[in-house]
């Protein structure tokens, strides 16, 4: 039976190849959507869970209260001291590692080659917590000694052409541990690359005790690097959590008085939390802001995966209902087998098998299509998400096992209800050539209003974002950046003033450079002024910075060497501090580190130094008064000259520090690297909304054809009657524009919420003006009329006799 069911199946798909055609490749597109988003899914939702001792490690947080009795939002770190101090009093912890790093990057030399790398600095019993497969080497004794460096497999091979690499010596030229230790750093492991899928990515890890040789901290108040630890089965989390307080207000007791440890004027009642490993990719809100030395990277906003699987999903049900609207449509024509089966004695159930298996081969093959369509797709997919996925990755066990779930499920939604439908026409009526589908086929219409309501929803979010990515890329900065790169002096803590003049001199005698300024990046904390306090932003930067960024100086005069104590403030400040007349007002500031107040002498105008969802925050600039604030440098040059001035700056800085990496940002793409996020999601949108409307037209073209089909005597009547083919078609089209129209006023109401909803994440932001809305609805009609006007063209088209005729 399965084969004639199979036989009969093929035979109807050939003879109806414009309508398989149709069927396959829009499912097709539904289906390849979302295996794209089930692999986006599962990789988003796998991170960190890799790890053999997971459920048991946990990263620890702290939170604290600053002197007016307000608790600050927790971060995802620690200090040096915190984990020592927490393994030795607290027995449910079983091993503890500190882990630094992230953004850090320095330079590493071997077999006469000299490699940037990102290491992260740990300790011992990091491969007792972490599974990251061994190559070569032993995890227990990898770390032991201060001089060990464990290279991954591609930092191994980039060095050495090899893995077997145990043993060999690397130089850290410009660290100042290197300097201290007086000996190379010995290869003791090598491990696999770390997984795309790990919160925790590497070239290669040193010991901390290397580290601490130059930098240590026994700071209670610290929060720049993370501290894991796993805990022991049995260990209740908020014991653990309430004897790391204890010992926090214990030693920190002694700290809370000193300006030099509590800078940030905290109280002891800080709170330390324990977060699973497996939460880290999607707890952004537990990242530090700026500079990331905790190690911990990839991470995301966990929205993200459910708007993208919401969207393929979308997408898979416009298809399948094209694909149910378009099978009813092309298999009225088969009226009469149906009829003729059952007056043959055949049963609802074989009917509903037959068309079951037509579904499943239509299905199958659509399968298949999307499969090869998602190899052709995901090199560009991978550029849009920023994921590193590869096609054989799909033969995955969990990944098969969605997949075949979706399949199957594809079958029963595109498969039974037309088989059902199709099914319960009555023999006498179907032979007379009078089939009913459901009266007006309510269903059917309702569907296509839910997708031209969804499609004009996603148009409208389209023009939305569109507009808004455009706003933030012609607004007015407050700054020019144009020409302007920046490059650093990291990765060494010691006395670095000696090379930063050097630099600055070196620098300003090359032609090709224009400005030259000296400075660091920007922090945060708590000022007071005039008994009012508020947080404000501070850096440091030299008196060519203004001018060099062509910010305007309001009042007063600019910082400069000969008065240190002076500082200058922007608008955004005099406006929080309530000053009328700001020259000559003290600040106090906990980014000072001490008690001495410094004396505003100058105002500049207002410029973004974030991105435009935060508003311009109150900022103070103060003169860089040691190596540790004038570690970051902003070069000016010609667009003509900008080669050669990337290039005097690259020798002038190799000739003083040879032996560390150079590094140079231009300073409008680190802004547009801002909005990176936004940038690809405007493509996915894009994407989804073309495709969105294709599949409309797919399925009104379905219902178009289901309408003439049933009304065909009508058209016939109306043509003898003298009613011309513009009259008909006019008459088709206003029947379908009224559920156009009702889309129009279901979708564009909620769009405006959302997108407003959306705006208010920037502090700078367009108003969602009547055009944006009008444009979607008037593209959604336009689309409506050419597809609906050429089926009701070629119904209006058909001679009358021949459709008028009665057997």
């Amino acid at each position: 039976m399965l084969r004639n069911y199979l036989k009969t199946a093929f035979r109807h798909l050939s003879k109806n190849k414009l309508y398989s055609t149709i069927n396959v490749f829009g499912l097709a597109a539904g289906i390849c959507c979302t295996l794209l988003a089930v692999f986006y899914w599962t990789d988003e939702h796998s991170f960190d869970k890799f790890h053999k001792n997971n459920p048991h490690i946990y990263r620890i947080t702290s939170s604290f209260v600053n002197e007016k009795g307000e608790r600050r939002p927790a971060v995802g770190s620690t200090g040096h001291v915190h984990g020592p101090a927490f393994k030795a009093g607290t027995p449910e912890v079983k091993h503890m590692t500190r882990v630094m790093g992230g953004d850090i990057e320095t330079a590493m030399v071997a077999a006469d080659k000299t490699i940037g790398v990102k290491p992260l600095w740990v300790d011992s019993s990091f491969f007792d917590i972490f599974s990251f497969g061994i190559i070569q080497g032993n995890a227990a004794t990898a770390l032991k000694e201060i001089n060990s460096v464990v290279l991954t497999e591609s930092l191994a091979k980039k060095f050495f052409n090899s893995t077997d690499v145990v043993g060999k010596l690397l130089a850290e030229e410009a660290s100042p541990s290197f300097k201290a230790l007086k000996k190379p750093l010995v290869v003791t492991a090598v491990v696999k690359d770390p997984p795309g899928n790990s919160s925790l990515q590497f070239d290669c890890l040193l010991t901390f005790s290397f580290m601490e040789l130059s930098f240590q901290s026994n700071n209670w108040f610290g929060t720049w690097l993370s501290t894991f630890v796993l805990l022991h089965p049995d260990a209740n989390l908020e014991k653990v959590q309430e004897k790391f307080n204890v010992i926090y207000a214990r030693h920190a007791k002694a700290q809370v008085n000193d300006p030099e440890m509590n800078w940030m004027s905290y109280d002891p009642k800080g709170r330390y939390g324990l977060q699973p490993m497996t939460d880290l990719h999607f707890n952004t809100h537990l990242a530090a802001d700026g500079w990331n030395e905790s190690g911990v990277v990839n991470l995301a906003a966990a929205g993200h995966s459910y708007v993208f699987m919401g969207i393929a999903l979308f997408i898979l049900a416009m298809a399948t209902i094209n694909f149910v609207n378009i099978s009813i449509a092309g298999s009225l024509k088969r009226a009469k087998e149906v009829g003729m089966r059952k007056i043959s004695g055949g049963k609802s159930s074989q009917i509903i098998l037959q068309f079951l298996v037509e579904s499943a081969i239509l299905c199958f093959i659509a399968f298949l299509i999307a499969i090869l369509l998602m190899g052709v797709l995901l090199p560009l997919f991978n550029a849009v998400t920023g994921k590193g996925f590869h096609f054989i990755e799909i033969f995955d066990w969990q990944l098969l096992t969605w997949f075949g779930a979706l399949f199957l499920l594809v079958i029963l939604l595109n498969g039974l209800y037309p088989a059902v439908t199709l099914s319960k026409f009555e023999a006498v009526k179907v032979l007379y050539n009078k089939p009913k589908t459901g009266g007006r086929n309510i269903l059917g219409r309702s569907l296509v209003v839910v997708q031209f309501a969804l499609a004009i929803f996603l148009v409208a979010g389209t023009i939305v974002y569109y507009s808004q990515m455009n706003f933030i890329r012609t607004k007015d900065l407050g700054y020019n950046p144009s020409s302007i790169f920046t490059t650093s002096v990291e990765g060494d803590r010691g006395d670095y003033n000696p090379i930063i003049s050097y630099l600055g001199n070196e620098l300003r005698k090359e032609p090709s450079i224009k400005a030259v300024s000296f400075g660091n990046n920007y922090g945060s904390g708590d000022v007071e002024i005039n008994n009012r306090k508020f947080s404000a932003l501070n850096k440091a930067a030299d008196d060519q910075f203004l001018s060099l960024m062509e910010i305007p100086l309001l009042s007063g005069k600019n910082v400069s060497d000969a008065d240190k104590n002076g500082v200058i403030v922007n608008e955004a400040f005099v406006k929080a501090a309530g000053l009328q007349h700001p020259i000559g007002e003290n600040i106090l500031s906990v980014w000072f580190h001490d008690s001495t107040y410094r004396r505003i002498v100058g105002v500049f105008k207002d410029y973004h130094t974030a991105s435009l969802r935060e508003p311009i925050k109150p900022l103070i600039i103060k003169w860089p008064e040691n190596a540790a604030e004038s570690y970051v440098q902003w070069i000016k040059s010609d667009r003509a000259n900008q080669q050669k001035a990337l290039a005097a700056t690259a020798r002038i800085f190799k000739t003083i520090l040879p032996g560390a990496i150079y590094q140079y940002e231009f300073l409008d793409e680190k802004n547009a690297a801002g909005y990176k996020q936004e940038r690809r999601w405007q493509k996915v949108i894009n994407f989804a909304s073309v495709l969105a409307f294709i599949l409309c037209s797919l399925g009104l073209f379905g219902l178009a054809h289901l309408s003439t089909h049933q009304r065909v005597k009508e058209i016939g009547v109306r043509k003898v009657l003298g009613a011309s083919v513009g009259q008909i078609v006019s008459l088709f089209t206003q029947s379908f524009l009224k559920l156009v129209i009702l889309a129009i006023l279901i979708s564009l109401p909620v769009a405006r919420i959302v997108a407003d909803r959306w705006l208010e994440n920037f502090a700078y932001r367009i108003d969602v003006s009547w055009w944006m809305l009008a444009l979607a609805g008037f593209t959604a009609i336009f689309i409506a009329i050419v597809t609906v006007s050429m089926q009701a063209i070629n119904a209006a088209l058909v001679n009358p006799v021949k459709s008028l005729t009665t057997e």
